[in-house]
């Protein structure tokens, strides 16, 4: 979706991706990496069964496991990471236009 002008359905489709917790928690911990930076599924998993508190061994697999088999896969088809699911291999993109074009998506709230 990195491009000034994206469609509702586009939108509508990135709103989804992203009302997932674990997939905001994820995108919250890339955030302070450089886009085009690179990391590895086994290090995300690690930082986010911490950001959880996922203490048990189980549960640890678990997060790596449905990062690799679900999570990733969504974020990378919605242009919010490009993640290789042979090497487990992700890279965090530039998402600047995607804030911005989210921004202008969002109806203003009244407090």
């Amino acid at each position: 979706m990195a491009h000034s002008q994206s469609t509702p359905a586009e939108r509508d489709a990135l709103f989804a991706v992203l009302a997932d917790p674990r997939r905001r928690r994820l995108l919250e911990l890339l955030e302070h990496l450089e886009p085009g930076r690179r990391t590895t599924l086994s290090d995300l998993s690690e930082r986010l069964a911490a950001a959880e508190e996922s203490t048990e061994r189980e549960q640890r697999q678990n997060v790596a496991v449905t990062l690799r088999h679900v999570h990733l896969p969504k974020l990378d088809d919605a242009g919010l990471v490009e993640y290789d699911p042979e090497t487990n291999v992700v890279e965090t993109v530039d998402r600047t236009d995607d804030r911005a074009e989210l921004g202008r998506a969002m109806p203003a709230t009244e407090e």
